[in-house]
């Protein structure tokens, strides 16, 4: 492991460990260089916000959920298997609830840093789309990004309160999420099919202004 690696793992651990205990939005770059046992210098040149210890974890995620996923593959149709990898997510992440529940119960954590914060969790509801064989291009991967997202967060916020061991509420609400979304992208699909013909239109006008006269 690489010392920069392993300082990101010091890091991203000293905060969860925080949070499980704090309010998020109270815990300052200070206090979680003081708990990893590094200078502030020496965090700085690791992360350079908070929102991007946030991304460090959503990383982290990522990679054991697919690792997971690796050793037992989902199957079924594509609601069967995009609910088996949130709940996979949700399995991976288990040990960092408390952290999860800090971080989610305040909405100014998303002001931290807006366009890390975004991008990170596109980035992790790609690689949910990809384990479940559902990610596309375009306008369509962008739209089911925002659907999911919304999902997710609903999702999060039952799960962080569900003291069920089987996780029945959360189930349910992932489960009734899930259709409601199917829903609203069927009833999209003819506009998202019409922005794709016209898009691909305007770039094949643009590609023959581009051309060189014969």
């Amino acid at each position: 492991m690489t010392n920069d690696a392993s300082n990101n793992d010091r890091i991203l651990d000293a905060a969860l460990r925080l949070a499980a205990d704090r309010r998020w939005t109270e815990i300052t770059l200070r206090d979680i260089s003081a708990e990893a046992g590094l200078s502030l210098a020496e965090l700085n040149e690791a992360v350079a916000s908070r929102a991007a210890i946030l991304s460090l974890f959503n990383r982290r995620i990522d990679q054991r959920m697919l690792a997971a996923l690796d050793q037992d593959p989902v199957a079924g149709d594509a609601h069967d298997r995009i609910f088996e990898v949130l709940m996979r997510r949700l399995e991976v992440m288990a040990p960092y609830r408390a952290a999860v529940g800090s971080i989610i119960s305040d909405p100014s954590t998303l002001l931290d840093d807006p366009p890390e914060t975004a991008s990170s969790l596109g980035r992790s509801l790609g690689w949910v789309l990809a384990a479940a064989g559902l990610e596309d291009s375009g306008s369509r991967e962008m739209i089911k990004r925002l659907g999911l997202a919304a999902i997710y967060r609903r999702v999060l916020g039952v799960w962080v309160e569900d003291d069920d061991p089987g996780l029945a509420r959360t189930m349910a609400t992932l489960d009734r999420a899930l259709r409601d979304g199917e829903t609203w992208l069927k009833r999209l699909a003819p506009a998202l099919s019409l922005a794709g013909a016209v898009g691909s239109a305007a770039r094949a006008v643009m590609r023959g202004r581009r051309r060189p006269a014969a």
